[in-house]
């Protein structure tokens, strides 16, 4: 199983807004730019986190994005849910009629362990906790020569 390009590139948008001076809103072409995905793909990307209620945007001469909640608040699992809906990593961890072999497959078990092993690490995670873990990483590198 891989994690989209989409769900990574929110997450790493999500981050940079909550980096950002408070109150202060982001351009979609600075995130682009910063981030080095295309402009088209971060406005698609945009548009559902703000779609979401993830973001709010401003228009004006000094319009951007802003996060539409406290950092502390937003979890990677939302972000997960608001750009790629929710978890199913399998047809029948959701829905158990969705499985012809319901009763007799104990690989179901498996999977819902998966599945709810992801949500939970997902919703660990904020936006804060990793702007905490970032600005660790940037006092923790080494600049000798």
């Amino acid at each position: 199983m891989k994690l989209s390009t989409r769900f990574r590139f929110g997450v790493r948008i999500m981050l940079q807004m909550a980096l950002s001076e408070p109150g202060k809103p982001v351009l979609a072409r600075t995130l682009a730019k910063d981030q080095e995905i295309t402009p088209k793909y971060t406005d698609q990307i945009l548009l559902a986190l703000r779609t979401g209620n993830l973001l709010i945007s401003q228009r004006g001469r000094s319009g951007g994005f802003l996060l539409a909640r406290p950092p502390h608040t937003i979890t990677v699992f939302d972000i997960y849910e608001v750009l790629e809906g929710p978890i199913n990593l399998v047809d029948c961890v959701a829905k158990r009629e969705n499985c012809e072999r319901e009763g007799q497959c104990v690989t179901r078990e498996v999977w819902t362990a998966l599945t709810d092993a992801m949500r939970d690490t997902l919703q660990n995670f904020t936006v804060a906790q990793l702007c905490d873990l970032h600005r660790k990483q940037q006092n923790t590198q080494d600049y000798s020569i």
